[in-house]
Order: structure tokens, then C-alpha cells, then sequence
């Protein structure tokens, strides 16, 4: 992979579509990650279709609302369709939080299986083939002021359950909102070695 980008872009609007057409017309990225998109169901959606229209194969998770009128997170990982990954498949995660839109993409059947009990709230995946190797990249949001603990703590195990059952090489970017001292002291990211 030459370039990829990755956005905390606080809202997937006509600044961010902007910014993808010029990006995917100039050939500039062949990975698009993104967190904190402020998407509901159907405007994820859409933002999946948009990225298809221009090339790219995209996953996208929806926001959740606050229960102040608004919504918070939201996630999308986007890579050419001509670097995609020819085998994952795309299949729905039953139960997820984000069942309507978010397609866990996984190398095998057995997988797939074992997956389809994860919650992908909050993150999404894709994967990416270059130079004979496939490369899982994840998008994540986690949950402002409440540190390891709460929902960024299942967000962190389901995660890290999804990266026990691969064997590709993994990249994740994220809008983490816990501080790196936090980070460092739970042990998250030697657990799931992690550099």
C-alpha cells in the first residue's frame, strides 16, 4: 500500500465528500478510514453507496444517539475495490448493534461462525491485498470521559476476540479517547500485541 488516510472527520458532510472525490480522482489513497462520522442507519448507508460510486468498497458502522438529540461516533473503513481483498467474504453479524449495515468480512467459514457473536459497535474492518498479503485494517470509535471501562472495555473485547481469530497482519486507527497513559496501564495493547 502506497498511502492510506485516516479522519476524525466529526461529521461525514459535504466537506468529507469533497475531500473523497478529489482524493479517489487523484489517486491518492487506496485506504480510507474513518471515525466519529455522525451517520444513522440510512445515512450510512448512503456513505457506503457514495464510496461504491467512486471505487471504493466501504463497511461502515452508524453512530448511536446521546439521548440529547444528538448522535456520537460512527465509523467507516473504505479500501479500492481493485486492492480489496478477493478472500473475505461479506456476510451480516446477527445480534450486532449495527446488524442493518455492518458486514464483517472474515477468511473462512469457521470464522464467520465464531464472529457472528461479536458486537461490532462502534468499529468496522476491511481488508487489504497488496504484494501477496492480505492486511486487515479496523476503524474505531470509543466513548469520550469513561476511560477502560464501560463500553470501551466491551469495545475493546470484541475487538480484540475478532483479532484472535485472524492471522493477518492488522492495523487499527481510532479516535480512542482515553489517554495514552490509561491505554498503556490496562495492558490492551500487549494483550492483543499490539505495537
Amino acid at each position: 500500500m502506497r498511502s492510506g488516510c485516516f479522519g476524525n472527520v466529526t461529521e461525514y458532510g459535504p466537506t468529507v465528500r469533497k475531500f473523497v472525490s478529489s482524493a479517489r480522482a487523484h489517486r491518492r489513497y487506496e485506504a480510507y478510514l474513518f471515525a466519529e462520522t455522525h451517520t444513522d442507519v440510512e445515512a450510512a448507508r448512503s456513505m457506503e453507496a457514495e464510496f461504491d460510486e467512486v471505487g471504493i468498497a466501504a463497511v461502515a458502522s452508524q453512530a448511536v444517539a446521546t439521548g440529547r438529540g444528538g448522535t456520537t461516533g460512527g465509523t467507516l473503513a473504505g479500501i479500492l475495490k481493485h486492492h480489496q481483498s478477493s478472500t473475505y467474504r461479506s456476510w451480516g453479524a446477527p445480534g450486532s448493534t449495527t446488524s442493518a449495515i455492518n458486514r464483517v468480512k472474515c477468511m473462512a467459514p469457521s470464522i464467520r461462525s465464531r464472529a457472528a457473536g461479536l458486537d461490532f459497535d462502534q468499529w468496522t474492518h476491511n481488508c487489504l491485498h497488496f504484494g501477496g498479503v492480505d492486511v486487515v485494517l479496523i476503524a474505531a470509535y470509543f466513548t469520550p470521559c469513561v476511560g477502560m471501562a464501560g463500553p470501551n472495555l466491551r469495545r475493546m473485547a470484541s475487538i480484540g476476540a475478532f483479532l484472535s481469530m485472524i492471522s493477518d497482519p492488522w492495523l487499527m486507527l481510532a479516535d480512542f479517547n482515553i489517554a495514552p497513559t490509561i491505554m498503556k496501564e490496562s495492558d490492551w495493547p500487549d494483550k492483543m500485541e499490539g505495537k
